[in-house]
């Protein structure tokens, strides 16, 4: 079974990036690096139950560049316990400050 790893600023950002993924695939998971709005967490959690993903809130202030080097080693933490086969996250172009925090950690 293969495992992916979704890595992304905040609670809509796995949708846009990989809902067709999350759909076709067993075994994944979400990080979301941000703390998001009321509405945003209860629609990812509705998601992860209807589409049987696992979701783990990172709960990281916005726009926080002093947060990186925390959000990074957690983010290194748990790629080395789930050992994922698969890592997807924001393009490293992107101009949203939250999701370059995402990519660059």
């Amino acid at each position: 079974m293969t495992k992916t790893l979704i890595i992304v600023a905040h609670e809509d950002d796995e949708a846009l990036i990989a809902g067709g993924y999350i759909k076709q695939n067993d075994c994944v998971m979400v990080i979301t690096c941000i703390s998001g709005r009321s509405t945003q967490i209860k629609a990812i959690i509705d998601n992860a139950v209807k589409y049987d993903f696992q979701y783990l809130p990172l709960n990281y202030e916005p726009f926080r560049s002093d947060n990186l080097p925390h959000l990074a080693k957690a983010i290194t933490y748990i790629i080395g316990d789930e050992r994922p086969d698969t890592v997807i996250t924001h393009n490293p172009h992107d101009t949203h400050q939250d999701h370059k925090m995402g990519y660059n950690a």
